[in-house]
């Protein structure tokens, strides 16, 4: 293969070049920053741990390809200014287009920042059933005296309906079955989890990913359960995020 010298190259090969190792550069300083990595880890590497945290990734083999593409950049010259290839426009493009992905991710507020409706555990049947018609919510955040006990969903009222249905016997009094009761039918396998502000909406998605029972992550501060509540990711706004993708 042909050398190619600084001579023979115009300045906008010599402005794709420099434009593609610093974003690679870049890249590689936030993937090791964010996956604790020394410098003796390889790149590709990187790139295939940051996939295994983040499945739903969809840039691994593209990355890769690019990296090495760098490699045969950087790497190969004898002397200064000495190339064996030229990355094309649209290469450059590729690699700064995944370089602005990682440098743009978004927090989960101010997106999902918003009111929470949470119910005690005195309330009755009668107010979650009414709260569900009204405002269209599936899933509350229940206190016992400001205490955080578990999330009551549309899951764990059927399963409380078709219990007491099977055992009981009895006609249902909606306003006298309180949400306590209730709530003890929810799924033994964790159902919510507490995030702090500043998560990623990238990590907030990998949460449901890991945990496919998961049904609402609640927002607080420092992601702590005796926090105020500032919001709450569902599953229905996960499956948005992931129908938004498609679209891309």
């Amino acid at each position: 293969m042909t050398i190619i010298q600084n001579k023979g190259l115009t300045k906008e090969q010599l402005d794709l070049i420099e434009r593609y190792k610093v974003a690679y550069n870049v890249i590689d300083h936030y993937l090791r920053k964010l996956l604790k990595a020394d410098k003796t880890i390889s790149f590709s590497r990187l790139v295939n741990d940051y996939a295994a945290r983040y499945p739903r990734w969809a840039s691994q083999d593209q990355l890769l390809l690019l990296g090495e593409l760098r490699n045969v950049i950087v790497h190969f010259p004898e002397k200064e200014y000495e190339y064996l290839s030229i990355p094309t426009p649209i290469a450059v493009d590729n690699i700064e287009r995944i370089r602005d992905v990682f440098l743009s991710t978004e927090l989960v507020t101010p997106k999902f920042q918003r009111s929470v409706t949470s119910v005690d555990t005195n309330a009755t049947l009668s107010d979650v059933l009414k709260l569900v018609n009204d405002k269209e919510y599936s899933q509350f955040p229940v206190y016992r005296d400001n205490r955080f006990v578990g999330l009551l969903t549309e899951n764990g009222i059927t399963r409380w309906l078709a219990h007491h249905t099977s055992r009981v016997m009895t006609l249902i009094e909606f306003n006298e079955e309180i949400v306590d009761s209730v709530l003890r039918h929810e799924e033994k396998r964790p159902n919510y989890g507490f995030i702090s502000r500043d998560l990623t909406i990238l990590d907030a998605e990998n949460k449901y990913v890991a945990n496919p029972f998961l049904e609402a992550l609640l927002i607080t501060n420092q992601g702590k359960q005796d926090e105020k509540l500032m919001g709450i990711i569902t599953r229905w706004d996960i499956l948005q995020l992931w129908k938004q993708d498609l679209k891309v």
